[in-house]
């Protein structure tokens, strides 16, 4: 998929290089989805995302989650509440002295709560504290990133997440282990919703470049330092 030393050919050329692309992401989610593990299948979704994501942001050295994070608000359409805060994971984060309080007892255990109905039932309002950056960590699009690490740094892999994929849930959700007074609710992000998300922002990066006439994969040009010595010049993440 780097993009080749081609004599341009205009707009015939930015065409097939756009089928080209096209089809190569068609047949990644084919074979994707033809996989047993749920932990390879996540591995190989966050691995497609973030190559267009680092093409996209022409392969800053610096902010990855930025990169990675603002490449899936900026190309997904259908899930306007990623940059909302997730109220559950911040308040076992923030559960210190002057913490605004949460009752999670309103939530009814071994009921499934989706990202969506959940922010209906608990808020927290999150601006009057100073930490924003810690605060940021807690948002949606920012869990999935976290997920991608876990995943990938230690293998981490939640037995809810695979619950909630084999459930064929839509959305991101929350699920309740324990009894009475010992009641945790874990946030699970299910196989499909990934799946649907990611398509979205690549097929939507594809048809941006195609708008402006730019090959797909611009950036990557063959005069790329990692192309000669397998290590990348310092590039800042500008946005």
């Amino acid at each position: 998929m780097d993009h080749q030393l081609y004599e341009k050919k205009g707009i015939e050329y930015l065409n097939s290089r756009h089928i080209e692309l096209k089809d190569y992401v068609k047949k990644r989610f084919e074979s994707i989805d033809k996989m047993d593990e749920y932990e390879f299948k996540f591995l190989a979704l966050f691995s497609l995302i973030e190559r267009f994501a680092q093409e996209w942001a022409n392969y800053p050295t610096t902010r990855p989650e930025d990169v990675f994070c603002d490449f899936i608000l900026e190309h997904n359409s259908s899930y306007n509440w990623l940059e909302d805060i997730n109220p559950v994971t911040l308040y076992y984060d923030f559960k210190w002295d002057g913490c605004e309080k949460i009752d999670l007892s309103v939530l009814e255990d071994g009921h499934i709560y989706t990202s969506v109905s959940i922010k209906k039932i608990l808020y927290i309002d999150h601006t009057k504290y100073d930490d924003k950056k810690k605060i940021n960590k807690h948002r949606y699009v920012n869990q999935i990133y976290k997920m991608r690490n876990k995943l990938s740094h230690e293998g981490y892999f939640s037995v809810w997440t695979k619950i909630s994929s084999r459930q064929n849930e839509n959305l991101p959700c929350f699920i309740s282990i324990g009894c009475e007074e010992n009641i945790r609710w874990h946030f699970a992000i299910p196989y499909l919703f990934l799946e649907k998300l990611a398509m979205e922002c690549i097929i939507a990066f594809l048809e941006k470049r195609k708008r402006y006439e730019k090959d797909p994969f611009d950036n990557n040009s063959i005069e790329r330092k990692h192309n000669l010595a397998w290590v990348s010049e310092p590039r800042k993440y500008k946005k």
